[in-house]
């Protein structure tokens, strides 16, 4: 038992050691250095520092990475939406019969699309024109001041990307959110004139 106790303790102080490493990252001063972000790494990063919101409320998380793509920003950044998104959608399934969150990255024409779709009630008709608006929320007073999705709409335009919001056909609310792929992930000239899923602004 002792020895079962040691490795849980020395487990946990290894996952301890990264959380810190990824908050050190989080909360440094971005310096605007705009990088080759590795996406399927900034969604794992952003996964384990909400590890302890997603235990508590019991909601289920699923990854699903189709390719490992790169966009050109600042991973800081990028991992601030994310959070914000993947926290707002945690938040949004406290209470329901099933509470999943599912996050999927795949290639979107000339860009790279992580949607994050949630099994909640959904977005409000009243509130749809509204989501992205400084001080606007859905949430109960005392819990945030409607700034998250504010400032992730202007970081993501900064990246040159898109940030959008629908109610999912099969219920809830999914966020999706583009970037332009990094010049190495780019893909190869298309001899169609289909334009792809989502495009950036």
């Amino acid at each position: 038992r002792v020895e079962e106790n040691l490795g849980h303790i020395s487990a946990a102080s290894e996952r301890m050691g990264t959380i810190i490493s990824q908050l050190k990252g989080f909360a440094r001063k971005s310096d605007d250095a705009v990088v080759a972000v590795d996406m399927a790494q900034s969604i794992r990063n952003s996964a384990l520092l909400l590890d302890s919101d997603i235990q508590r409320s019991h909601t289920a998380l699923e990854v699903a990475i189709a390719e490992p793509l790169q966009v050109t920003g600042d991973a800081v950044r990028i991992e601030q939406v994310l959070i914000n998104l993947m926290r707002n959608a945690i938040d949004a399934v406290r209470g329901s019969a099933q509470q999943h969150v599912r996050v999927t990255l795949q290639r979107d024409g000339s860009g790279c699309l992580v949607q994050i779709r949630d099994s909640g009630p959904g977005i409000a008709h009243a509130a749809e024109a509204h989501l992205f608006e400084p001080f606007f929320s859905t949430k109960s007073s005392g819990d945030g001041m409607g700034l998250g999705l504010a400032i992730s709409s202007s970081i993501v335009q900064a990246l040159n990307g898109r940030l959008t919001a629908r109610n999912h056909p099969e219920g809830g609310a999914e966020f999706s959110l583009w970037l332009p792929l990094a010049p190495l992930d780019s893909p190869a000239p298309r001899h169609d004139a289909d334009p792809p899923t989502h495009t950036p602004p």
